[in-house]
Formats: structure tokens, sequence, C-alpha cells
């Protein structure tokens, strides 16, 4: 009988200590399920704040392309502006001249 009670014992004792190893076992595996799903989501995470740095770096591009090809088209309609007065004044001065030079032939004759 005591043989056998020892034997019994061995045996619970064996059955708790697979119990416990399988309950570790199952909480490591589920800690490592976590780690890996929480370094995914901050993985996602970044993609997505790169993404969208990417995108507002982008988006800030092009609104320097575009105020710069405004500036340039008003540097442009100024220059053209100029262009035309600086050349009214000259046929004005031109036809001014004219004007003289015909009243001197006029005196003249």
């Amino acid at each position: 009988g005591r043989a056998r009670a020892v034997a019994e014992e061995e045996q619970r004792r064996r059955a708790a200590e697979e119990a416990t190893a399988h309950i570790e076992r199952r909480l490591r595996e589920e800690r490592e399920a976590l780690q890996k799903k929480a370094e995914e989501e901050a993985a996602e995470r970044e993609a997505e704040a790169a993404a969208r740095r990417e995108e507002e770096h982008r988006a800030a591009e092009e609104r320097r392309a575009r105020l710069a090809a405004e500036s340039q088209q008003r540097q442009q309609a100024a220059q053209e502006a100029w262009e035309l007065i600086e050349r009214r004044r000259r046929e004005d001065k031109e036809a001014a001249q004219r004007v003289e030079a015909a009243r001197k032939a006029d005196e003249a004759a």
C-alpha cells in the first residue's frame, strides 16, 4: 500500500508539473503573439505616418511650384506692361517730332 501511495503521489506531482508547464507554454505563446501584434501595429502606424508626411511634402512642393509659376506670370505681365508704356512714350515722342517738323516746314513755306 505504501509503494502504491508513493507512486500515486509521484503521478499527481508529474501531472501537476505538466499542467503548469502547459500553462506556462500557453502564456508564453500568448505573450509572443501580443508582442508580434503590437510590433505589426506600430509598423503600420509608422507606414501611415510616412505616407502622410510624403503626401504633405508633395502638396507643399505643388504649392511652391504653383506660387513660383504665378510669380513668374506676374513678373512677365509687369514686364510686358512696362514695355508697352515705353513703346507708347517713344511713339508719342516721334509723333510730337513729326508735328514739330511739319510746323517748321509750314513756317518756312
